[in-house]
């Protein structure tokens, strides 16, 4: 275990390091299945996004504000979801002007990329390894306030337009996980009752998302 704060900002740096490294993905070598799944979908228009950034509304605000849990940590500006609620009318109005300067705009404040990191151990036995801990982010409020707007236009996009779709399950507000449970829950009660085998096969996919590598992400987006 390392206590030095000296050795601590290397050891966490040489961590990180290794396990944020350029993916090796070879994207030429990608199979034709794959490629025409990476292709522009020309079934979905840009046109369709074009409400995402327009100025927010006075109730699309308040609504937006009225969904936010109160018992979130804040960020390291200490400013909370209460405070922001709590804010007058007037102040409000400033907090929509400076968000809708950030849609239109296209850039936010260097601070709001600032985040206080907590190492949470997944297990009581966690051996001082970082590759036994979670490491939980706290972000400022506010930049979530305005990330959150921007995911509920998208939302409203992806149902209307039914581009989330299939086994995208709790991708959308309103659905959740019930499903796709529900129908692994009848599978098996019917095997018991006609005596069927049944294989389920369950993959944990060990730091997954961590190995997704940015021109994978940017040829999906």
């Amino acid at each position: 275990m390392l206590t030095s704060p000296e050795d601590v900002r290397t050891g966490v740096a040489e961590h990180y390091k290794e396990q944020f490294r350029k993916r090796n993905t070879r994207l030429e070598e990608m199979s034709y299945e794959w490629k025409e799944i990476y292709k522009p979908q020309e079934n979905i228009k840009e046109e369709w996004y074009t409400e995402v950034e327009r100025e927010i509304e006075e109730k699309e605000w308040e609504e937006t504000l009225r969904e936010l849990k109160t018992g979130i940590a804040p960020g390291i500006s200490g400013i909370s979801y209460i405070l922001i609620k709590q804010a007058g009318k007037e102040t409000q109005e400033v907090f929509r002007n400076f968000a809708d300067l950030c849609l239109v705009e296209g850039r936010i404040p260097i601070k709001w990329k600032i985040a206080q990191v907590y190492p949470i151990p997944k297990d009581v036995e966690w051996g001082y390894s970082l590759n036994n801990i979670r490491p939980i982010a706290l972000i400022e409020t506010f930049r979530k306030v305005v990330t959150k707007v921007v995911t509920r236009r998208l939302a409203k996009v992806f149902t209307e337009k039914e581009i989330l779709k299939g086994p995208n399950y709790a991708g959308l507000p309103g659905n959740s996980t019930e499903q796709p449970v529900h129908i692994l829950n009848m599978i098996m009660e019917e095997a018991k009752e006609k005596s069927k085998e049944v294989w389920i096969l369950l993959q944990d996919m060990k730091k997954a998302f961590n190995s997704v590598s940015l021109e994978s992400l940017e040829l999906a987006i």
